[in-house]
């Protein structure tokens, strides 16, 4: 049991690890992202019923994409905690901000496509469909909040009165 632990702990310590988990899941859910692509060639569809699906199908993706996010953010702030350079949790949150709105362009791209092409359809995006764009704001700026708090030394000063 403590050889299993000493292993886990000397993978999580290894920034080499994280930089290669990093790369891998931005690659496989990039690829994921681009696959999903293929509903937009359904032409016998309405382009609602192309949303619909697209964002119905994209449910395991959103899991995927929120859990390795998370994992990525918990990995980083142990590597900010270790060395104190606030680019890994930036790269998490740069991570989930970038393949978000990566989806959102496609989905408004794809959607207007269709609306310059026939222009007497009534169709129209509803704002639930770019719940996407105000989460990677608020990842931003939590984010932001976070490392300023960490980082700031007035708070340093509070925590050395503690001990």
């Amino acid at each position: 049991m403590n050889r299993l632990l000493q292993y886990l702990t000397n993978l999580l310590v290894s920034t080499r690890n994280f930089n290669f988990f990093y790369i891998f899941s931005f690659a496989t859910l990039s690829f994921w992202l681009m696959w999903r692509q293929g509903i937009w060639d359904q032409h016998q569809l309405f382009p609602s019923e192309r949303v619909d699906i697209y964002l119905r199908d994209g449910a395991a993706f959103y899991t995927w994409h929120r859990l390795v996010f998370a994992t990525l953010y918990l990995w980083a702030f142990y590597h900010f905690y270790q060395t104190k350079k606030v680019i890994y949790p930036w790269l998490s949150v740069a991570f989930f901000v970038v393949l978000s709105m990566a989806d959102t362009t496609f989905l408004y791209y794809h959607y207007t496509d269709y609306l310059s092409h026939y222009p007497d359809w009534m169709g129209a995006i509803d704002n639930y469909h770019f719940k996407y764009l105000a989460e990677s704001v608020l990842a931003l700026l939590i984010n932001f909040f976070i490392l300023r708090l960490m980082t700031t030394p007035r708070i340093k000063s509070i925590q050395n009165a503690f001990n």
